[in-house]
């Protein structure tokens, strides 16, 4: 009979306890570590001088399929993908990945 009232007792006793630490628990969650926005920025630098990297390496096989007739993105994707050349993470070409490669030039 008393088992209901009881259990909501220990529930609010909880949930008091829970949100009394919450601050602490948000303090510890959203500490981290203080050297991940450096850490970050040399990942992103990482990544973006690869990609540089690769994109200089095909940019003159791309302009060797323009001069031979390859007019448009996807042309030119195709002819990549004829020859063989995968993209910087193995896939195929797409016109967009030739659009950014060109970006990037």
């Amino acid at each position: 009979m008393f088992e209901p009232l009881i259990y909501l007792l220990y529930v609010a006793a909880g949930l008091t306890i829970f949100f009394g630490l919450l601050p602490l628990i948000v303090s510890i969650a959203y500490r981290g570590n203080p050297k991940l926005a450096a850490a970050r920025k040399s990942a992103v630098e990482a990544v973006r001088t690869e990609a540089d990297r690769y994109a200089a390496n095909v940019l003159p096989i791309i302009r060797e399929a323009q001069k031979a007739g390859a007019n448009t993105l996807r042309q030119i994707a195709d002819v990549l993908n004829a020859r063989g050349i995968p993209t910087a993470r193995g896939g195929q070409w797409y016109a967009q990945s030739i659009a950014n490669i060109l970006e990037r030039a």
